[in-house]
């Protein structure tokens, strides 16, 4: 993705995202034709959210994943494992 491409989609998600709010406040005085435009800004919001997932960099484990078997977290020490 270019920096022209960053930008629009940047543009286009705060756009979206100002429309979604003024028209849900619209909404709510008494103006049911800004639902549809609820409705549009959500539909390009959600498109846009998935888009960025599928292009999201995958974590690389470096080390391996330890098996626990008590299920609890490592620092934890039972009562019963406790030196006396």
């Amino acid at each position: 993705m270019t920096r022209r491409q960053a930008f629009a989609e940047l543009s286009l998600f705060l756009v979206a995202a100002l429309a979604g709010v003024i028209s849900i406040g619209e909404a709510f005085r008494g103006t049911p034709a800004w639902l549809l435009i609820t409705a549009v800004a959500t539909r390009v919001l959600v498109r846009q959210m998935g888009r960025v997932e599928d292009s999201w960099p995958r974590r690389k484990h470096s080390r391996p994943q330890r098996a626990s078997t008590s299920g609890d977290h490592p620092s934890v020490v039972h009562p019963s494992e406790e030196p006396r």
